[in-house]
């Protein structure tokens, strides 16, 4: 069984796939249909997640993608 944090890579690569063959280039938009797209579980989580600014080069979105995917990614314990 895949761990959350590959299941969510490959979601995850699939919508930014289907946003492209869309040509969705709009921050808002993307991040509404990815929200919208992933389901009222991952919207819960987002939602009581920290939402952080987008840096100097970042978008919205990028900066929703970067969030949840530190969410979903396992923490590796380094001895």
């Amino acid at each position: 069984m895949e761990s959350v944090g590959i299941q969510w890579e490959k979601w995850l690569r699939g919508f930014h796939l289907f946003s492209q063959g869309k040509e969705i280039k709009d921050s808002d938009k993307l991040k509404a249909l990815l929200l919208h797209s992933a389901g009222n579980e991952v919207q819960d989580i987002y939602y009581a997640l920290q939402e952080c600014d987008p840096g100097e080069n970042e978008t919205v979105f990028d900066a929703m993608c970067t969030l949840l995917t530190n969410h979903f990614s396992p923490i590796e314990n380094v001895p």
